[in-house]
């Protein structure tokens, strides 16, 4: 049997292209024996994962069969490992029947795949405030996904697997991690694309109305950290016909026949209307964020601005102090937008000028800066935003040269890319030990006991304020924490005596430990030594470490010097960078 292919290759194009009709299909009726619709016979062959799938008895045209096929995997994003490409066979009258499906990845993985999505769905599930109403439910799943995903320049990966595990995809992924997520808390999502827009975003339900959410379009920095608009979160139709990037008259629906009608303006007005920034989550059920100014608005250098704020829906808002910068353009010129974005670690907000870092009280106050570009970074250009690890307190920070959406159709996708080891929280806990001695005293004999109880000191130690520099991969340092735990043993001791009265007495003695932190150190690339230079000494040091001299003392501050490709642990390829520089092959480490 000839199979012709249905080709929905990606082309190119600020979202992906998919193959979408205009209208669902006229189903013939079935044959005696069928299945009750071709979509449960899709539903079901791609559960189980089949080669082909048998439509002959339904006499569908290649445009019906297609908008049955894109019904369920639009619908359906569980189907992650489908691809949107297909091959089909026809027969009398050119009807189709089989389809032969192709698949994004290895059978044999999927599996394995599976159970990674439903971790990643787990773990982005279990930050869902129970204080939220859905629509902050809904801004927080927009957020998550923008904040984990890159838009695929590419244009490869078009699955949820890919924006939610992969962490990079076009639109497709963007809207079919949506509909997961929005379902698992109960929100009801669906997939609404166009041909003409060469796009796919989501309708959400919330409270009973329909809305629009296009987290593809509100990643209007695409790979730029921190970054996340709001223009495209909860809104109705007459607002995205209005606007540049929706209008259409070819919207589709994949709802499961659904009748999609977006008429509330509710959420066209609210606190994250002006957010460039993704919000960060309080414990309170409040999101802390910066506001900014309208760009288009911005008529003077000193309108270009973010303010800190804290509030919800329900809350009103705080604001906790303002941060004025700008960015220069290639052509010395000013961006009007403040690229301003903060991150929240701790009792402190993070945020960055073009070439500082700074953190402050989350109440507001005097910020103090925590890192300085060095001369070689300003060089190379500004910084556009940053992102803190609540894990790890790993901030990292984002270097280009310009903004990477000043162009659009060229964007720009070069940068570097540093990361700074923030101090822990210095947490100071008391453990107090009490040490009783009981007598007992009788006409004969007296027994002594004393006990004494188990003392546990434990010292942490970790790494503060590493900073590493990468070209367009980052490593991802991890903390290293050394626990030396001494126990002493209880102990009883027995003295029998005679005709003797003690008078019972109790000691307590109160211990404080406090967890403290190394000595901070500035990364120099190369001095593997720690000598203040870099030259062929420093090659043999490396080469001791790669070589696991237990006679080396490596430090930390040893380790972070040489690592100089960027992956994570001292390599030969950091000795063959390190050696290249010395033999003038390259001109910087």
């Amino acid at each position: 049997m000839k199979f012709r292919t249905w080709n929905t290759k990606l082309t190119t194009g600020i979202c992906a292209a998919v193959f979408l009709l205009n209208s669902l299909p006229i189903i013939t009726a079935p044959a005696a024996g069928a299945a009750s619709s071709p979509e449960e016979v899709i539903r079901a062959a791609l559960e189980k994962q089949s080669d082909t799938i048998d439509l002959s008895s339904y006499s569908l045209s290649l445009e019906e069969a297609a908008d049955c096929f894109y019904n369920v995997l639009y619908t359906d994003s569980s189907f992650f490992y489908v691809s949107s490409s297909f091959s089909y066979s026809t027969g009398v009258r050119e009807t189709i029947r089989k389809i032969a499906v192709n698949y994004n990845y290895d059978k044999s993985k999927i599996s394995g795949m599976k159970k990674e999505m439903d971790q990643r769905i787990a773990a982005i599930v279990s930050g869902v405030n129970p204080k939220w109403t859905d629509a902050e439910k809904v801004l927080y799943l927009h957020d998550t996904v923008i904040d984990g995903c890159e838009y695929d320049f590419s244009y490869e990966y078009a699955d949820a697997y890919a924006a939610l595990v992969g962490g990079t995809a076009v639109c497709q992924g963007y809207a079919l991690a949506l509909n997961l997520l929005c379902r698992e808390v109960g929100i009801p999502c669906y997939s609404i694309t166009s041909d003409d827009l060469n796009h796919i975003w989501n309708v959400v339900n919330v409270d009973g109305e329909w809305y629009h959410l296009d987290a593809t379009n509100d990643d209007g920095a695409p790979n730029m950290l921190g970054h996340a608009l709001h223009n495209y979160v909860l809104c109705s139709d007459a607002f995205m016909q209005n606007d540049e990037y929706h209008q259409a008259d070819d919207w589709d629906y994949y709802a499961e026949g659904a009748k999609i009608t977006c008429s509330s303006d509710q959420y066209e007005d609210v606190f994250w209307r002006l957010v460039y920034d993704t919000v960060e989550p309080m414990p309170d059920g409040t999101f802390y964020y910066t506001r900014s100014n309208a760009p288009e608005q911005t008529t003077s250098l000193s309108q270009i601005q973010v303010t800190f704020c804290r509030g919800s829906l329900t809350e009103p808002e705080q604001t906790f102090g303002t941060c004025k910068a700008y960015w220069k353009t290639p052509s010395n010129g000013v961006y009007t937008a403040c690229y301003t974005v903060s991150d929240v670690y701790g009792d402190k907000v993070y945020y960055h000028t073009t070439d500082t870092i700074y953190a402050m009280p989350l109440s507001g106050g005097s910020a103090e800066a925590v890192y300085t570009l060095t001369a070689d970074e300003k060089a190379y250009g500004s910084i556009y935003g940053i992102t803190v690890s609540d894990q790890t307190g790993e901030l990292r920070y984002q270097l280009m040269a310009q903004a990477d959406f000043a162009d659009l159709n060229n964007p720009v996708v070069e940068a570097e890319f540093g990361t700074l080891k923030l101090d822990p929280l210095n947490i100071t806990t008391e453990t107090t030990t009490t040490t009783t001695t009981t007598t007992t005293t009788t006409t004969t004999t007296t027994t002594t006991t004393t006990t004494t109880t188990t003392t546990t000191t434990t010292t942490t130690s970790q790494p503060t304020t590493t900073t590493t520099t990468t070209t367009t991969t980052t490593s991802e340092p991890t903390t290293t924490t050394t626990t030396t735990t001494t126990t002493s043993q209880p102990t009883t001791t027995t003295t029998t005596a005679t005709t003797t009265t003690t008078t019972a007495t109790e000691t307590t003695t109160t211990t404080t430990t406090t967890e403290t932190t190394d000595k901070p150190f500035q990364v120099v690339r190369g001095d593997a030594d720690c000598n203040g230079d870099v030259n062929v000494l420093d090659a043999v040091f490396i080469a001791r470490m790669v070589g696991e001299d237990p006679t080396l003392n490596a430090d930390e501050e040893s380790k972070a010097n040489a690592e100089l490709d960027g992956v994570l642990g001292v390599t030969a390829n950091d000795l063959n960078l390190l050696l290249n520089y010395l033999a003038k092959k390259t001109e910087t480490l």
